[in-house]
């Protein structure tokens, strides 16, 4: 049997080998924004949408698949046409209306598999809308996803090699609260490079989103863990080596990413701590 440490080395191989083949392409993305970018997030919610119904609904009644599918696809028209914040209600009001459709044609789990709608539909707009920030919206983009991504590896790195108590034994059995201090203390890495390159006007303020954005994160990878514990399945699938599915590897960024738009719309987007 693979020792512990051979595993740790070997998986964390393949995520480096992974980070660095995606995240230069990733950046490239975030970079040049607009239609290109939105693009690949629609496309991302898709299949993060197609892994979520392997899950929830292993039968493929593909009326519940073409009418989940259809439903992302069309939040993104939408914010074209409208809007984000229309496309974003619009989102939620689909969701209200599947959990009762699917609820009355009697489909496995209907308020699950309705979920992907609102949690994975608002997590791509407020991908988009976060971009589409005037001036700001590379800047924190990058911060996001970098904070977000470094948490995720700070959280496998040190529970792997620390191990002991668990986090949350009742929905993911291995996570453990070294892991989630490793995640935190990679995030506040993250908040240093992040005031080291974009000069940020309030670095305290900077450190304590970047522990914010960590917290959201690690919750969003124990909610995906609960959804798969509730289908009664370990990955979403096998896309990126070392990460498994695309959900798995993005469980984190759908929380971080609606939480932080969530924040700042409470706040009014002030922005006033991110610039000069």
């Amino acid at each position: 049997m693979m020792s512990s440490v051979t595993f740790l080395r070997s998986n964390l191989l393949m995520r480096a080998i992974s980070a660095a083949v995606l995240a230069p392409a990733f950046l490239a993305l975030v970079w040049e924004g607009g239609i290109a970018y939105g693009s690949v997030i629609l496309l991302c919610m898709l299949w993060a949408g197609y892994e979520w119904l392997l899950m929830t609904n292993p039968a493929g009644q593909k009326g519940v698949w073409v009418t989940v599918l259809f439903a992302l696809a069309l939040s993104w028209g939408l914010a074209l046409q409208v809007g984000v914040t229309l496309a974003l209600i619009a989102c939620l009001a689909v969701t209200l209306v599947l959990m009762g459709a699917f609820r009355l044609f009697r489909v496995r789990k209907p308020v699950l598999v309705s979920l992907s709608v609102a949690y994975l539909g608002a997590a791509g707009l407020g991908m988009i809308a976060l971009r589409q920030i005037e001036g700001p919206g590379f800047g924190l983009s990058l911060f996001l996803c970098a904070t977000v991504w470094l948490t995720d590896t700070g959280a496998y790195a040190l529970g792997k090699l620390v191990r002991g108590a668990r986090l949350a034994p009742g929905i993911s059995p291995g996570k453990t609260w070294a892991g989630f201090a490793g995640g935190l203390l990679a995030a506040l890495l993250a908040g240093l490079l992040a005031d080291a390159i974009f000069k940020p006007a309030d670095t305290v303020r900077v450190m304590l989103t970047a522990a914010f954005l960590s917290l959201a994160a690690q919750c969003g990878d124990l909610f995906e863990s609960w959804v798969k514990r509730q289908a009664g399945v370990k990955h979403s699938g096998e896309l990126i080596p070392g990460h498994g599915g695309l959900l798995d590897r993005i469980d984190g960024l759908l929380m971080a990413v609606l939480l932080f738009w969530t924040a700042l719309w409470v706040d009014g987007f002030n922005l006033a701590w991110w610039i000069e």
